[in-house]
């Protein structure tokens, strides 16, 4: 009795957290998937009962940019006996990509790997998180061009790439360009013309210049 109420907390416990749990038997079969791990690989849990994972899903390492399935292989073969956090692009058999942070633990039985647990946490939202605030970091908000920080580092770049040893064969071209009497559109129509004045240049030069 102690046993099945410890499997049923286990059970409701993994099948109410919000990351993808896998476990994998010793020869790299499937043998769970709670629902959300469901969703992400896009498999129910009957129908990728007793298959092997990459029947599922393939991972790719990031850094190393080479198939990440190698990581459970070694997890498998006892080549490692605690947990350890990878961050992976999940591609899923429609070509679809994923990126997650796998953290994947062997499970032991009798000292000896019997297969291996498998928790994926969906990094979407905090890619496009982090995304945004680069964006925030280098454009203007109003125009949507960069903004002055960006424009000078890409400036240190474009001379950092004139080697005095290739002088006269390339070249730069910088242009600065006023808007006389903004001033005034600002004062007599109010900021928010101005504003509006400032999105349609841009849009113009945007759609004129590389």
């Amino acid at each position: 009795s102690a046993l099945q109420a410890e499997k049923e907390r286990a059970q409701v416990t993994l099948a109410s957290i919000g990351d993808a749990v896998i476990t994998i038997d010793a020869d790299g079969l499937t043998s769970y998937l709670n629902p959300a791990a469901e969703k992400l690989t896009t498999w129910t849990l009957e129908q990728a009962l007793g298959l092997p994972l990459v029947s599922l899903f393939r991972n790719v390492d990031e850094s190393a940019r080479q198939d990440g399935m190698a990581l459970i292989e070694q997890i498998l073969a006892g080549g490692q006996r605690t947990s350890s956090s990878h961050s992976l692009l999940l591609v899923r058999l429609d070509g679809n990509t994923v990126p997650v942070a796998l953290v994947a633990a062997p499970i032991h039985s009798n000292g000896q790997p019997s297969g291996a647990v498998l928790v994926l946490h969906d990094m979407t939202r905090e890619r496009q998180y982090i995304a945004s605030l680069s964006w925030q970091a280098s454009h203007d908000a109003l125009t949507g061009l960069v903004n002055r920080r960006e424009f000078e580092y890409r400036l240190e770049q474009a001379l950092g790439n004139l080697a005095p040893q290739h002088a006269g064969q390339q070249q730069h071209v910088l242009m600065f360009l006023d808007l006389d009497l903004f001033k005034v559109v600002n004062d007599t129509c109010g900021h928010a013309a101005g504003d509006e004045l400032l999105r349609q240049i841009c849009l113009l030069l945007q759609q004129r210049l590389r």
